[in-house]
């Protein structure tokens, strides 16, 4: 018995790069990914089947060359070779995926700084003799294969660990035929699952626009960008602020607060200043103590602008 797959999702795959270039139409998805379907379903139904050929290859993942620190890391490596040879801006190269709960870091390697880059290459079976830098101190690092590692070497997921690990993906986004959170080992038509909303909160979308600007090594390090009241860098003067402000003189106001004068000029028209500032003419403004005025010297007769009006 064979499995025909006529629609393949990629979701959760289409990330890596590909063992193969070969595209599947009939399934409208990369062959790879059909094949991996296919091992998957075969499994399921508890038959026999071959494992892909593919399997023990290791995970990796392509990015472009975007960054001045990606670039150094390769390029003084690569000083003794010609310059068509050479890493260039734009340029790709590849990550292997490591798993920190497998051990799959070096022994002397911090997890938390630990990120392999290697020269581009299309041909997966060099991908384990290929050298590869930690871009976050340019040390060379070589992988390891499965069961014949070095404990200063790297041993990358391999493609067969990944697909078993998509097998036992849990949904997260549905419930259970029972109604309940699904599971691992959940099976049946999954239901729809409620969203209860208990407050709002503003999220940047920054990391779908650097997605879209190309494959961006920087998405490795995952952040949501959360925007709160008053944690903007730059704030308008509230009308409150101002009205205080011109009880005193301009001069007044920013000896007390340790800022130019420009700065209060700014801060009365209601422009737009930094976080900080405004705070520190807050603390002034809004404390109980009068603001002294600064001294005049008896020879100084000059007209100053920064008499309030």
């Amino acid at each position: 018995m064979r499995f025909e797959v006529r629609k393949a999702s990629a979701h959760g795959l289409g990330f890596l790069l590909p063992p193969y270039p070969e595209f599947s139409p009939s399934a409208d998805a990369p062959a790879w990914v059909v094949e991996a379907w296919e091992w998957i379903l075969c499994r399921e139904a508890g038959l026999q089947c071959e494992p892909p050929r593919w399997f023990d290859l290791p995970a990796m993942m392509r990015f472009t060359i975007t960054t001045p620190q990606i670039l150094k890391v390769l390029q003084s490596r690569q000083r003794d070779l010609p310059y068509s040879e050479r890493a260039k801006p734009f340029g790709f190269i590849i990550s292997p995926l490591l798993d920190r709960l497998t051990g799959g870091y070096p022994i002397v390697a911090d997890c938390s700084r630990f990120t392999l880059i290697g020269q581009f290459s299309s041909n997966p079976s060099s991908w384990f003799d290929l050298t590869y830098f930690n871009v976050h101190d340019g040390k060379s690092y070589r992988l390891g294969r499965p069961g014949k590692r070095f404990s200063y070497e790297a041993e990358p997921i391999s493609l067969s660990e990944v697909v078993e690990r998509y097998r036992w993906h849990r949904e997260s986004k549905s419930l259970a035929p029972d109604g309940t959170a699904c599971i691992h080992e959940t099976t049946g038509l999954l239901r729809r699952s409620p969203v209860n909303c208990d407050g709002i909160r503003y999220i940047g979308k920054e990391s779908d626009r650097r997605w879209e600007q190309g494959e961006e090594i920087s998405m490795l390090d995952t952040f949501t960008l959360e925007y709160r009241p008053n944690e903007t860098a730059n704030m308008t003067t509230d009308p409150e602020l101002q009205r205080k402000m011109r009880e005193h003189s301009i001069r007044a106001v920013a000896k007390a607060a340790g800022v130019s004068t420009r700065t209060i000029r700014a801060a009365r028209d209601g422009k737009r200043l930094r976080k900080s500032t405004i705070d520190k003419l807050e603390t002034v403004l809004r404390s109980p103590f009068p603001i002294p005025e600064p001294r005049t010297s008896a020879s100084d007769t000059s007209f100053s602008l920064d008499d309030p009006e």
